[in-house]
């Protein structure tokens, strides 16, 4: 199955970009750059676009396949989309949430995206155990298995559908770089070795990909990719890539 299947449309749906009249200028990014006053503007706006995003996807396909990292801009996201009202009607019942990548540790080791990640979910949504993916990173065939769920989940889609809706990005350069399969796998081994992920033909399949960056560490990695758009690895293929920051990570002071 292809999941970046060409020709599938642009169904995606997000809200218009924001600019501010007056403060930082963005580097030359490839796609959408959203900037905001403060850490939480920047995830709030990150927040609505994914809420559009599933039910404009439950509407289309019944269902709305979400993946995502680890990390503090994951969590403070997933933590707006549970408690604040404006988006506690994000059909969680019909959502399924993936991991984006995992180290080579097991579900019970500390620092596992199902312990950080899976476990906010499960316990602060209505989300249903079953529709939390995580990957057995501790397994010598890890990218295997999550291909095989990935793809029997997607597969009750149309041709042309089967793909992934959303995938959140850290602004980190590993994760903007993406990495390659040699034999063309929608998961396999990160280029370091040291874990299993989503490879850059799974995320260029996503309908939006979201690249979510507040806070002054993401700043060299907006100016690496700024001055080298062309090593951007995750822009899709008939989709969406957006940018979230806020006046931090362009170098200049958060207003509150």
């Amino acid at each position: 199955m292809l999941l970046a299947a060409r020709g599938g449309g642009n169904d995606w749906v997000v809200s218009e970009p924001y600019e501010l009249e007056s403060g930082p200028v963005a580097p030359p990014l490839p796609g959408s750059v959203v900037v905001r006053p403060s850490l939480d503007d920047a995830i709030a706006a990150a927040a609505a676009d994914i809420m559009m995003q599933a039910h404009a996807c439950v509407r289309s396909f019944g269902d709305f396949h979400l993946a995502m990292p680890a990390g503090e801009a994951a969590h403070h996201l997933i933590l707006r989309l549970m408690t604040d009202p404006n988006y506690r009607g994000l059909p969680w019942s019909r959502t399924h949430v993936w991991a984006t990548r995992e180290r080579r540790i097991g579900p019970e080791d500390a620092g596992h995206w199902l312990a950080e990640i899976g476990e906010m979910l499960l316990h602060g949504s209505d989300l249903p155990s079953e529709q939390i993916h995580g990957i057995d990173g501790h397994l010598h065939d890890a990218d295997a298995r999550y291909e095989r769920a990935l793809c029997a989940a997607l597969g009750t889609r149309e041709p042309g559908h089967d793909r992934l809706d959303c995938v959140v990005l850290p602004a980190t350069e590993a994760a903007v770089r993406g990495h390659e399969d040699p034999i063309g796998r929608l998961v396999g081994p990160t280029e370091d070795g040291e874990g299993v992920g989503l490879t850059v033909r799974a995320i260029r399949g996503s309908r939006l990909v979201m690249v979510v960056g507040p806070g002054v560490g993401a700043k060299p990695v907006l100016d690496r990719f700024g001055a080298d758009a062309d090593a951007v690895g995750v822009v899709p293929d008939g989709g969406l890539l957006r940018w979230y920051l806020d006046r931090a990570a362009l170098g200049h002071e958060n207003l509150e």
